[in-house]
């Protein structure tokens, strides 16, 4: 039946004409709001009196959109029926939504506005606990899943647990610098900061330490790791670098008064020139370079720490070519190299482990590590034999050593 004036005015005789026909469609006005009025032709004039009272508040609507006093959407109708609808707290967070697919979801509210619970029709909940600074320090859900969570007095994070059985640990020093970590997998890494917050040191579980030094405008001067290499360098009053030198021997001076080169011959400015330079095979770089012969052992000395370093000339099929053997002073092989052939050994000890090592590599990129204990060596190789490459620390599969253009 449509719905009409006299219809509905029997229903309310002591009230004007108007309301009474307002007071009927809100007895009967049901969703999708807009096509009920739409299909009952109920003057357009009079909807947003019955959307105010619908919704028990002043109202605003454009496009099938219905907007409370804060310009919240509380309503929504598409063309083809769908709607939905949304309440809203104080704070203009949303606590409650519904559709007319059924579908709902409620939400709790802390006085900061921080989502302290929430559940929808689907049986899905979560709950969560925030301190006073507004951190998350406890998570809930219906799949069982929780963490926990503490901070510090400055908001930091110091320590992390779930329901996995996962948990870390964190410090930090009076300027929020982390200077400890800790997980449950037994990782751990300390720090230490200097008065302007630079990381002057960093050690971790695997046994990598490493060191640095600034000057006063917090520039780089020096660093040296677990693995041997170390860099200096030096900077002009503008902050630009004017020297610098590391472990591998490469050099860069752009002092005006060059300390590097001023008190020393020209043979040994060639030979600093070199070092910056030489790549393996070390012998075939410098024939190729045409470097003096009598400069050879200079340089490989430099570049091995060892004076037991010797070479021949061989021929064969009628060409020349030389074979180099540079040692230890303990006898053991560094280097060998002859025609179309190189091979490089490191030999050191491993703290953590408390295990001797030798790194090896050659020309076809054949890469070993041997670690020798109380038992039987562990061989790591990337080649048929050993175990795989894959199983070693990335700071050793990664290390330069390994790089076959060093």
């Amino acid at each position: 039946m449509k719905i009409t004036i006299k219809n509905i005015i029997k229903e309310n005789k002591d009230i004007d004409p108007k309301q009474r026909y307002i007071n009927g469609i809100l007895n009967m006005i049901k969703p999708p709001y807009f096509n009920f009025l739409k299909v009952n032709e109920i003057p357009r004039e009079l909807w947003k009196d019955i959307l105010d009272n619908i919704f028990n508040t002043k109202v605003t609507y454009s496009n099938n959109r219905i907007y409370d006093s804060n310009d919240n959407n509380i309503y929504d109708e598409d063309y083809e029926g769908f709607w939905s609808k949304s309440e809203y707290d104080t704070n203009n967070n949303q606590i409650y939504y519904e559709d007319s697919d059924g579908f709902w979801s409620k939400r709790e509210f802390d006085s900061n506005s921080n989502n302290i619970y929430r559940e929808n029709s689907d049986g899905d909940w979560i709950k969560r606990e925030y301190d006073s600074s507004n951190n998350q320090i406890y998570f809930e859900n219906s799949d069982g899943r929780w963490t926990k969570s503490e901070y510090d007095e400055n908001n930091n994070n110091i320590y992390y647990e779930n329901s996995d059985g996962r948990w870390t640990k964190s410090e930090y020093d009076e300027n929020n610098n982390n200077i400890y970590y800790e997980h449950s997998d037994g990782r751990w890494i300390k720090r230490e900061y200097d008065s302007n917050n630079n990381e002057i040191y960093q050690e971790s579980s695997d046994g990598y330490w490493e060191k640095r030094e600034y000057d006063s405008s917090n520039n780089q001067i020096y660093s040296e790791d677990s693995d041997g290499d170390w860099e200096k360098r030096e900077y002009d009053s503008n902050n630009n670098e004017i020297y610098y030198e590391n472990s591998n021997g490469q050099i860069m001076d752009n002092r005006s008064s060059n300390s590097l080169n001023e008190n020393i011959d020209l043979k040994q400015i060639y030979i600093n020139g070199i070092l910056n330079m030489i790549r393996r095979p070390y012998m075939e770089f410098l024939i190729n370079n045409e470097v003096p012969e009598e400069l050879w052992k200079d340089i490989l000395t430099k570049i091995f720490n060892t004076n037991d370093i010797s070479w021949e000339k061989r021929i064969r099929d009628n060409k020349v070519y030389y074979e180099l053997i540079i040692q230890d002073e303990k006898g053991k092989q560094l280097y060998y190299e002859t025609h179309d052939y190189w091979e490089q050994l490191i030999y050191g000890y491993h703290t953590r482990l408390d295990m001797d090592f030798t790194w090896y590599i050659n020309n076809s990129g054949i890469k070993k590590v041997t670690f020798i204990g109380k038992h039987n060596p562990v061989v790591y190789s990337n080649g048929p034999t050993g175990y795989s490459w894959s199983g070693l620390s990335d700071d050793i599969k990664n290390n330069k050593f390994f790089d076959l253009n060093y």
